[in-house]
């Protein structure tokens, strides 16, 4: 590299090479599909929550934790790699320039997820509060609230002793939910007192941290953790080398299992469920998309919300369970097992239906609590989805993806 404007301009290109590559992945026609469906789904059960929404709704209270939440979270993309702490750490005083304009990437990124958040509550805030200028007055606030979280972000970089970055990022949550508050409400002056807050705490940091250097491996640590979650992600899409098979051994489950009976044209199925009991990624994809989807059916006011919600989730979780097809790929020696493609085929469609359907039923069943009825005839609807999804659409790729 001839300096260290080269060195970052090739670290950017590279993390959006990479993450262009898998993002084609994740984002393909069924997932666009889906995602626009709950969008919209969404957005019209908003709509409907709003106009039934009480007058002593404590509005300003809801945006500004919301907020907070975003507010905080405000990671600065480094882009370093693990030999960094050996190669570049002669060169740390040289790299001001490099981290500034991480810092700058870092900021246009979170700015939309900003805009996002901000988008979604101007509804809420306009239906309750009716002021428009104050909305955008608040927009401009979070922006610069967002560069501060991130300079003291930066800050707690210096530190590694946990007391210290947690208490850190408590104080700036709290501050950042008081200072919220009072821009939706329109006290102004006392958003000013937290601002000199803010600001107060941001020249402790600085001043407290000349004592210390760089915690490098601190920052390598967080940009390998970001990459290694967006691997797994991507993983359940398509085929990631870098993202190793973790298996946990779960005995409260071998019931399951047991059931299995030991036959030959029963091989596959008892290796799939096996599979999907002792891997994290199936296994823990389904239980927490089945978990919020039930949270989503229970809390939903309309029936027609909840049996859609209980479609796309049974919907979502064939998606990701359909990747089991290809997880034992790279493994020749399945080869030699003496069952035929269709036996393996029908094997996986037989545990994905399962599932499917145990989803269907489990999702609904806190309704039958409060209106067994709409319980019923969601778990219904979402058995015959169910089935329908399995036999007339998955089959066919199943039966693909067991040939190649």
């Amino acid at each position: 590299m001839n300096n260290i404007h080269d060195l970052w301009k090739s670290r950017l290109k590279g993390t959006v090479r990479e993450l262009a590559r898998y993002g084609k992945y994740i984002f393909n026609d069924h997932f666009k599909f889906a995602l626009l469906f709950a969008i919209g789904g969404g957005a019209y059960v908003y709509q409907q929550w709003l106009q039934a929404l009480p007058p002593e709704f404590p509005t300003v209270f809801v945006c500004a934790i919301v907020m907070a939440f975003v507010l905080s979270y405000s990671p600065v993309y480094t882009f370093l790699k693990s030999a960094d702490i050996v190669f570049m750490l002669p060169l740390e005083k040289q790299m001001g320039s490099y981290f500034f304009k991480s810092g700058g990437v870092s900021f246009t990124l979170q700015a939309y997820v900003l805009i996002i958040a901000l988008a979604a509550l101007a509804p809420l805030y306009l239906a309750t509060e009716g002021d428009g200028q104050m909305l955008l007055l608040a927009i401009g606030a979070a922006v610069l609230t967002k560069i501060w979280n991130l300079a003291s972000e930066w800050e707690l970089s210096y530190y590694v002793d946990w007391r210290i970055r947690a208490g850190e990022k408590l104080v700036r949550f709290t501050l950042n939910v008081v200072f919220m508050f009072f821009i939706f409400s329109g006290s102004y002056w006392f958003a000013i007192v937290i601002v000199l807050l803010m600001l107060l705490l941001y020249l402790y940091m600085k001043s407290s941290r000349k004592q210390r250097s760089l915690k490098w491996d601190l920052l390598i640590e967080q940009e390998q953790g970001r990459m290694k979650l967006f691997y797994r992600i991507a993983n359940l899409f398509t085929d990631v080398p870098s993202v190793q098979d973790r298996a946990r051994r779960r005995k409260y489950m071998d019931w399951v299992v047991k059931r299995i009976p030991f036959q030959q044209t029963a091989t596959y199925r008892y290796l799939y469920w096996r599979t999907f009991l002792r891997t994290g990624e199936y296994f823990g994809i389904t239980l927490r998309l089945m978990v919020v989807g039930a949270l989503l059916i229970w809390w939903l006011p309309y029936a027609v919300a909840k049996i859609a919600v209980a479609i796309l989730f049974i919907y979502f979780i064939g998606f990701q369970l359909s990747t089991l097809s290809r997880h034992h790929r790279e493994k020749i020696w399945l080869s030699i097992y003496p069952v035929s493609e269709d036996v393996k085929a029908r094997a996986l469609g037989s545990v994905i239906e399962t599932l499917l359907m145990t989803a269907a039923i489990c999702m609904p069943l806190p309704l039958i609590f409060t209106n067994w009825l709409i319980a019923v005839g969601s778990m219904g609807i979402g058995l015959l989805f169910a089935l329908a999804y399995v036999r007339l659409y998955l089959a066919k790729r199943i039966q693909q993806a067991v040939r190649t």
